[in-house]
């Protein structure tokens, strides 16, 4: 996979990119050139970097739906997103868990693991979640699923 180094300004309404580069040295050249320009009087250019071309299932990842026996009621394609890992607990407390992979069993296994990790540290259930989403922040023993690149 290659990536794309894209220059953005803006926030909101106004956020909107700049221009779209093959190499980050070429990005930061383009920030240089404005940022010694007259024309270009915004502050806030940011160079995000974007993966082309990756595989339809880190797109769209495979979301598991488990419930706290680690009976599963649904495993399937979850539609466009860019959420991954922990999801939610549903209205019925079962786990929703979205993972980046084109296999249902291994999205299984991995949801699984991650339901044995949160019993163990007895963290089950919609009124778990913000301290759930809190223990995947702070990485206490929570699978690690989410990918940050630093830009």
């Amino acid at each position: 996979m290659s990536k794309v180094f894209v220059v953005t300004s803006g926030s909101y309404s106004s956020y909107h990119i700049e221009a779209v580069f093959s190499s980050r040295y070429k990005a930061r050249k383009f920030l240089d050139y404005v940022g010694d320009s007259k024309i270009y009087d915004f502050g806030d250019y940011r160079i995000e970097t974007y993966e082309t071309d990756r595989p339809v299932w880190e797109i769209v990842p495979m979301f598991v739906r488990m419930d706290m026996s680690g009976n599963v009621g649904e495993a399937a394609p979850a539609g466009y997103s860019h959420e991954i890992g922990f999801i939610c607990f549903d209205v019925e407390d079962n786990l929703v868990w979205s993972v980046p992979t084109k296999d249902k069993q291994a999205a299984i296994k991995a949801t699984n693991e991650a339901r044995m990790l949160l019993l163990a540290l007895n963290l089950w259930g919609r009124a778990s979640m913000k301290a759930v989403r809190k223990a995947i922040r702070t990485d206490k023993g929570l699978p690690a699923l989410k990918e940050v690149e630093d830009v």
